[in-house]
């Protein structure tokens, strides 16, 4: 049960390392993600006498270093549109391999972004080099790629706050005191970006913390919903009354949350989980 639950998140290994793969002011951003791939346009390999692949000159050496010998598997790849508008996320699923003296790797490409959901990334991506670590910016790159994800023992579930204006003190306070007030506060961290819009994340290991969590955003999910709930969506409006009653009179509505989309089966094995753990004890 508790594998199946684990397998239901997206992972993200620490070791995860995150580089942001030029296009050339776009030009090869549409054939990127049509061939999975990226590349170091324009760069060109030649093979030496020892049958090494070397770069075109010496200049270029270091970034095809970086590309063969430090761009692995799993990590995590951000190419740019035409004037960086938008930018696509992937993850590296290959070695790399030479074609008609080009070199590349496969890519599986996961999530399309403004380039206004990375609030630091202009600092390397008018940077020259066709190749740039964002290590830097990991934390914030994760937030956005994935709503909910497991970090070593960790889960983490981000919600959006899509608000234009200026977030309300007490609607933000409401928001905190409807998790707090249901779990142990030393088994949730919760941290934010203080932009508006913004990301909210809460992180915990625990099993019960995850299902009041889940309960939460569910209500939040509900109450946003712009038609007609059902007769079970209301009966769990019903069961959660007093978490419903703090919502409003702390206007936690006035938060305009968009909260990650929880599956229903994970849902189902989390609970099933729990109540497993508590007829045992």
């Amino acid at each position: 049960m508790v594998n199946q639950i684990l397998k239901s998140f997206p992972t993200i290994n620490v070791e995860t390392n995150y580089f942001l793969i030029k296009t050339n002011n776009g030009k090869y951003y549409s054939s990127y993600l049509e061939e999975n791939r990226v590349g170091l346009y324009p760069l060109l390999i030649h093979v030496d006498e020892k049958g090494n692949y070397i770069a075109e000159n010496k200049k270029k050496e270091k970034e095809l270093n970086l590309f063969i010998n430090q761009l692995k598997i799993d990590d995590i790849v951000l190419i740019p549109s035409s004037r960086n508008k938008k930018l696509f996320i992937g993850k590296i699923t290959s070695q790399y391999y030479i074609e008609m003296d080009k070199i590349y790797k496969n890519v599986i490409w996961i999530k399309e972004l403004g380039i206004e959901k990375l609030h630091h990334i202009h600092q390397f991506i008018h940077l020259a080099h066709p190749i740039i670590c964002l290590n830097k910016m990991k934390y914030e790159i994760e937030r956005n790629l994935y709503s909910i994800f497991r970090k070593e023992t960790a889960f983490h579930f981000v919600l959006k706050v899509n608000q234009q204006d200026h977030i309300l003190c007490k609607s933000l306070y409401g928001l905190y005191h409807l998790l707090l007030k249901e779990v142990y506060h030393q088994d949730l961290k919760i941290k934010m970006t203080i932009q508006s819009p913004g990301l909210i994340e809460l992180i915990t290991d625990k099993l019960d913390v995850i299902i009041t969590i889940i309960n939460v955003i569910k209500i939040i999910e509900l109450l946003t919903k712009q038609h007609k709930m059902t007769d079970k969506e209301k009966q769990f409006i019903k069961i959660h009354d007093e978490i419903i009653k703090k919502y409003y009179n702390f206007e936690v509505e006035k938060l305009q949350i968009d909260p990650p989309l929880i599956d229903s089966k994970l849902l189902g094995l989390i609970k099933e989980e729990h109540e497993s753990k508590k007829n045992i004890k």
